[in-house]
C-alpha cells in the first residue's frame, strides 16, 4: 500500500500599498512643482483675462469715438475739454460720472506704475474721469491744444496690478478723430525703447504698449509681471 503525501501550498494574497513615507514625498513633490508653477499660471490667466478686456474696450472707445464725430459733423480734436467728455460718456453705460475727476493725481501717483514698475506722470489722466458698468474707468487728457488723450484700466484704480501697459491702456486721438493705440507707427509715443520697455525709465513708460499689446501675439508673454 503506497502512502501518498499531499502537500498543500497555500497563497497568500498580500495587497501592496504605500508606506507613510512615500505618500509624504509625493505630497512634497507635488507642493514643490505647485508653488513653482502656480505663480506663472495664475498671471498667465490674469493677461488672457485683460487682453479680452483691453479688445473689449479699444471697440468701445473706438465706437464712442466715432459716434462722437459722427454727432459733431467734422470732428476737431480742439474741444474743450470738459465738452468732449460729455460728448464721449453719452457713448458708454456709466456706473459713476464725475464732475472732473473720480481719482485726484495724488491719489493715482501712489498707485499707477510703469511696465518698469517705476513711478510715472500721471499728468495724462487727469483732464476728465468716468467709471463704466463693465468695470473701466475712463480718463481723457487734453495733452495740448491740438491732442486729445483717452486711457483706460481695464479694472479700476482700486484693482492691481495698475501698471501702464497691462492693465492700464492708452489711446491717442488723431486730426480724424480716431483713437490710434498708443505706440501706433506715427503716433506720438511709437518709440518702445522709451515708451513701453521693462528697462526704461521714461515718465510715461507703459504709453507705447497699447498697440502691441492688440496686436503682437508675444506681447503677453512678454510683459509677464
Amino acid at each position: 500500500m503506497c502512502d501518498y503525501i499531499v502537500y498543500v501550498e497555500i497563497y497568500t494574497n498580500y495587497k501592496k500599498g504605500f508606506t507613510l513615507a512615500e505618500v509624504l514625498i509625493t505630497l512634497g513633490i507635488i507642493g514643490i512643482v505647485a508653488a513653482v508653477t502656480m505663480p506663472s499660471l495664475s498671471i498667465d490667466v490674469r493677461n488672457a483675462e485683460l487682453q479680452a478686456r483691453l479688445k473689449k474696450a479699444n471697440n468701445l472707445i473706438q465706437n464712442g469715438a466715432l459716434l462722437v464725430s459722427i454727432e459733431d459733423g467734422n470732428f476737431s480734436n480742439n474741444f474743450e475739454i470738459r465738452t468732449y467728455k460729455d460728448k464721449l460718456k453719452k457713448q458708454f453705460n456709466l456706473l459713476q460720472d464725475c464732475s472732473l475727476n473720480c481719482q485726484e493725481k495724488t491719489t493715482l501717483e501712489s498707485k499707477y506704475k510703469s511696465i518698469a514698475n517705476r513711478t510715472i506722470n500721471v499728468n495724462l489722466f487727469d483732464d476728465g474721469q468716468f467709471f463704466t458698468n463693465d468695470g473701466n474707468f475712463i480718463m481723457i487728457e487734453n495733452y495740448h491744444p491740438n491732442q486729445l488723450m483717452i486711457s483706460v484700466d481695464l479694472n479700476g484704480p482700486y484693482k492691481g496690478p495698475n501698471i501702464w501697459g497691462v492693465d492700464i491702456f492708452t489711446f491717442e486721438i488723431n486730426d480724424k478723430g480716431v483713437p490710434m493705440p498708443g505706440g501706433a507707427p506715427d503716433t506720438t509715443y511709437e518709440d518702445k525703447s522709451k515708451y513701453c520697455s521693462k528697462t526704461s525709465t521714461e515718465q510715461y513708460n507703459g504709453i507705447g504698449c497699447t498697440y502691441d499689446a492688440l496686436y503682437d501675439k508675444d506681447y503677453w508673454s512678454k510683459i509677464r509681471q
